[in-house]
């Protein structure tokens, strides 16, 4: 998870604020929402990752390769379906998406960002499964 947030979180930030920021008033051309201070971000958006990997390749032993085939696309999978399910709910509560990227995009093209991030997600942990000792 860490891995997938921020992957996708600072390239955004950095080269499409757009995508990420909310606007700072009912139309996206209004202005972009102030950014939050660098070391509040990177608390939130970096050091969790670092921690993480450390924690991984230091602490935790290789997952074997019947868990990286069968367990972690099935908690991939039911992940993503409860995230996808919950974040779809509350924007029909709230009228508006956690970030501007899900807002503008129609439900088909969202469905495909959830299925592209669970893919890249099951990517990151086999890749990081393989380069563990």
């Amino acid at each position: 998870m860490e891995f997938i947030i921020t992957s996708i979180y600072w390239p955004l930030l950095l080269f499409l604020p757009h995508l990420i920021l909310p606007p700072t008033d009912v139309s996206p051309t209004a202005g972009l929402a102030p950014t939050l201070p660098l070391q509040v971000d990177l608390a939130l958006h970096a050091i969790p990752l670092l921690t993480v990997l450390v924690d991984f390749f230091v602490f935790e032993p290789k997952f074997p390769r019947i868990y990286a085939h069968t367990a972690a696309p099935a908690a991939i999978v039911a992940f993503s379906v409860w995230y996808a399910s919950f974040v779809e709910y509350c924007a029909t509560l709230n009228g508006t998406f956690p970030y501007p990227f899900l807002t503008y995009s129609p439900f088909a093209v969202r469905v495909m960002i959830y299925t592209a991030v669970a893919g890249i997600g099951l990517g990151c942990f086999r890749t990081l499964n393989a380069l563990h000792a």
